[in-house]
């Protein structure tokens, strides 16, 4: 009792509270709970940091330049916040390209004053620019005609490219965090094009125009919202980025004219404009994107200013940096008391890092709240002492959970081993930090109130997370034992033999992973129903057969585990008490070090040993959530999944990206034929598909097109191509325009005809008919077209006339005999050099036919396709007609007495001689 009255002592003379402080000492702690009605100073760290920035807004010197970090800037912002004063320093990048001013770029804070601290001087107008999500600001370059990055601790510019395909003079930059891409604008003086922007080159590629005249400067939310001003009209307009359209939102209220730009808050959604009027007077106004009210709030630099770049960089908690999956670190979840209120001042916990990242923390409350400020910083010392802000974060509380979380953004690189230290602040009515006197954690220590005064036995209650870094990412799973409830030792009330006949429960894990390289037990999770707990051994195996011990006999007489959690990084067991409803670190160790390097794969065991009698029990539920890799997806053309002959998937694309071709979301499939050539089907056309569609083969990732197809069967495509038996072909699915759903998609193979190709044509002779049919012939994307198209699929005859003579050939499809919409095309020469002769689609209803004259002594290749994507069957006439010599009639007879003889004429074909009819007149 002593020690706690000398404590309080002490701490009484640290601390000093207003007249409006109800504070009172905890009896357990020795540390004063203080409740005030409102802030009354600033934390320690932010005190620190004001007084470094006391000179915001003037010219830097030695003395004064602004320096903060990202994490600075945040706390600073939650600050001035919560007093209704101002933004950090530094949030508004701005270029004057106003010369009579001085041509400076540099920086203001958003809430203001609005007075640019300059960086350097910039000469080239630069007349918009924008943050990209890796806080790089690009910026257009009037002068140069060039996209530029602008280094803004220096103001070095250094040119991208230049700005191909802009025309008219470049108003508007604006990075759209939706979708991850750049946007600009341009005007001509009569028509606003918008535009998206390479990044790596600077080229940009037209959207649409606008609709309005004179827009001067694009800005674009966090949703994807698109707006701009109009200098001409003076209204603002919302951007469809689609289509480049805009529609009119209402009057700005403001007179604008000449360079200006704007752009959004990203911390607070706020649309804020440079409103340049002339005359160097130029506005800082917000803009209200429902109405399009500009609402001024003072003017930059005295009214020497023409801002052609504004630009506000966010501060961290923005999103992008963020871990993606954060895995519990260190968990002193243990409490047994009230600790410090958030009132009292510089409240931290340290800790000793154990994983490389740092990805956020947490601390409990000892009641729940709805909607309060918590902030947390991290710190590589304590503020006082000379530390860093490592990062920073603000959440609310939720009214549901007495821990709050909040993650960094982005996370932050540690050394395990070393201590750090969480910074804890929030609203000054948030309820108790609660915290542990009986079980501290190692290495840890509370401090709190003003100078942060150490309380080296006590803790508060608290978690850190770490981010996994290395590996490709994972995702949680959690398995669920079957059969429970069931028993432990069924008929007996302990284990008769512990080393071979234990009781096993099995939970099957089906997914494919390693522990330690590409995943992680997150936790293990139990309901135990049994009296004296302390009988109780519970083990974890490996499907390898690896033991873990969860609990060694713990609880002596209490009873139960309920939702009872084991996690890496957690307190021990021996710190609570039964029923166990907490989350502890097994007994036996960490999961990450027991099964390091085992597969997850297989059948894990929860084994329990009931070592001694007079009370029974069940195992009432048992789960195992692992961090297994994420299933591979076939967003990219590299990533295709393996498809094969027989087989049927169905997939979605509205949730990937466009890889090229239509604008539509895509996925990739690849095929690989089995060792002799086939006709491959790709068919989106059994009832599965639910948009309109698109097919598109290749012959490699990134090669060339080799069949494509958009509606087969109502909008859903289909299309064959023949594999050559040994090559891999790559299938993208993706939809018509910008469409996007889902799909099932078969694959069907058969062996082509034998003439599919020219250079498998089969015979074909006069008089005869041939059948044939074109259902599994590709397409014949190498044969020339003469005067109809060759859309279909086709096969291929051959005609070799060596008759000598003069004929008249007919190739009919009239017969009845061909069902479906035919083509015929005729070509002389050979197959690698193909000339047209004739061609025809339709001669008898939907069906062919052709006729040509031939010189008796050439080869003829026949192409038997389908109009459109037409197959079927057909059936095939050649008919050939040999042309009578000159003087095959009487009245065309040669008198051969004026010739002479022996007479020879070669003109005269003999076997093509007709019977001519009757007796003429004249000749006996």
């Amino acid at each position: 009792m002593k020690r706690i009255i000398l404590l309080a002592a002490i701490l009484a003379c640290f601390v000093g509270f207003g007249q409006n402080s109800a504070t009172s000492l905890n009896e357990t702690t020795g540390i004063y709970v203080s409740q005030q009605n409102e802030r009354s100073q600033p934390s320690a760290e932010v005190q620190a940091i004001l007084d470094r920035i006391s000179n915001v807004g003037s010219i830097p010197t030695a003395d004064n330049t602004i320096n903060l970090t990202a994490a600075e800037r945040t706390l600073l912002n939650d600050y001035y916040g919560s007093n209704a004063t101002r933004s950090a320093p530094g949030d508004v990048f701005v270029n004057n390209v106003r010369s009579s001013c001085g041509d400076e770029f540099g920086s203001f804070p958003v809430g203001g004053p609005y007075t640019i601290a300059p960086i350097t001087v910039i000469t080239d107008g630069h007349f918009a620019g924008d943050f990209d999500d890796t806080g790089t600001l690009y910026a257009l370059n009037f002068d140069t005609g060039n996209l530029d990055v602008v280094d803004t601790g220096t103001g070095v510019q250094t040119p991208v490219g230049p700005l191909t395909n802009l025309t008219g003079t470049p108003s508007g930059l604006a990075w759209n965090e939706a979708d991850s891409t750049m946007y600009a604008s341009s005007t001509d003086g009569t028509d606003t094009t918008i535009y998206s922007v390479d990044l790596t080159t600077g080229t940009c590629t037209v959207i649409g125009i606008s609709g309005n005249t004179l827009g001067i400067w694009l800005a674009i939310d966090n949703a994807g919202n698109a707006f701009m001003a109009d200098i001409g009209d003076d209204n603002l307009y919302s951007i469809d980025l689609g289509t480049g359209l805009g529609t009119v939102v209402g009057p700005l209220g403001i007179d604008i004219s000449f360079a200006q730009d704007a752009d959004f808050d990203p911390d607070t959604g706020t649309l804020y404009m440079g409103a340049y009027i002339g005359g160097g007077v130029n506005f800082f106004a917000s803009v209200d994107t429902a109405t399009g009210t500009a609402t001024t709030l003072g003017t930059i630099n005295a009214d020497c200013c023409e801002a052609g770049l504004i630009a506000i960089e966010g501060t961290p908690g923005g999103g992008g940096g963020v871990c993606p999956a954060p895995m519990l670190e260190v968990n002193q979840d243990i409490t047994n008391t009230c600790m410090a209120n958030i009132s009292q001042t510089d409240l931290a916990q340290s800790y000793i890092a154990v994983e490389p990242i740092s990805a956020g923390a947490g601390v409990e409350f000892q009641a729940l709240s709805t909607g309060l400020d918590v902030t947390l910083s991290l710190w590589d010392a304590l503020p006082n002492a000379g530390g860093t802000m490592l990062a920073s974060g603000t959440s609310q509380t939720d009214g549901v959970n007495l821990f709050t979380d909040v993650f960094w953004d982005p996370v932050v690189n540690v050394t395990p081993g070393n201590t750090y230290y969480i910074v804890i602040d929030g609203d000054v009515s948030l309820p108790c930090v609660s915290g542990n006197t009986a079980d501290p954690y190692p290495g840890g220590n509370v401090f709190a109130n003003a100078g942060f005064t150490p309380f080296p036995n006590f803790d508060y209650t608290f978690r850190t997370y770490s981010c996994d870094s290395g590996g490709p990412p994972c995702t949680n799973a959690t398995y669920v034992a079957g059969g429970l409830p069931a028993d432990i030792d069924p008929g007996a009330t302990s284990t008769g033999d512990c080393a071979n006949a234990p009781n096993d429960y099995p939970v099957t894990v089906g997914d494919a992973g390693t522990i330690g390289v590409d995943s992680n037990i997150d936790n293990v999770t139990l309901t135990i129903t049994h009296t004296f707990d302390g009988d109780l051994d519970i083990w974890l195996v490996s499907p390898a057969g690896t033991e873990l011990i969860l609990s060694d006999q713990n609880g002596g007489g209490g009873d139960n585990f309920i939702n009872t959690v084991f996690m890496d990084g957690a307190g021990p067991l021996s710190g609570g008490a039964p029923p166990y409803t907490g989350t502890f670190e097994p007994d036996g160790g960490t999961f990450a070090a027991a099964f390091d390097g085992e597969d997850i794969q297989g059948d894990w065991l929860l084994r329990i040993c009931d070592r001694f009698g007079g009370d029974t029990g069940t195992v009432d539920a048992f789960s195992i959530s692992i961090c297994r890799p994420d299933p591979p997806n076939n967003d990219e053309c590299v990533d295709a999944f393996t498809v094969a002959c027989g087989d049927v998937v169905v997939g979605e694309t509205f949730s990937f990206t466009d890889s090229g071709g239509n604008p539509a979301p895509d996925v990739w499939y690849s095929f690989t034929g089995s060792g002799s050539p086939q006709v491959v089907t790709v068919s989106l056309c059994d009832g599965g598909t639910d948009y309109g569609s698109l097919l598109r083969v290749f012959d490699a990732c990134g090669g060339t097109e080799i069949a494509t197809n958009d509606d087969a069967c109502g909008l859903q495509s289909e299309l064959s191509f023949l594999s050559d038996g040994t090559s891999t072909y790559y299938i993208m699915v993706e939809g018509f325009g910008s469409n996007s759903g889902n799909f099932s998609m078969a694959i069907t193979c058969v062996d082509p005809p034998v003439n599919d190709e020219c250079a498998g044509a089969l015979s074909i002779d006069c008089g005869q008919t041939v059948v044939g049919e074109t259902n599994t012939a590709t397409f014949d994307a190498a044969a020339p077209v003469c005067v109809t198209g060759i859309t279909a699929p086709g096969v291929w005859y051959v005609f070799d006339d060596t008759s000598g003579l003069l004929t008249d050939y007919t190739l009919s499809m009239c017969d009845g005999g061909t069902d479906y919409d035919s083509k015929i095309t005729v070509y002389s020469g050979d197959c690698g050099a193909l000339a047209c002769v004739v061609d025809n689609d339709d001669s008898c209803g939907l069906q062919s036919e052709v006729s040509w004259q031939g010189d008796g002594s050439t080869t003829y290749y026949i192409l038997v396709h389908g109009f459109g994507s037409s197959t079927g069957n057909f059936s095939m006439e050649l008919t050939c007609a040999p042309v009578p010599p000159p003087n095959d009639m009487i009245v065309n007879s040669i008198d051969v007495d004026e010739i002479g003889f022996p007479y020879t004429d070669p003109a005269v074909a003999m076997p093509a001689a007709t019977l001519e009819a009757g007796n003429p007149t004249g000749c006996n």
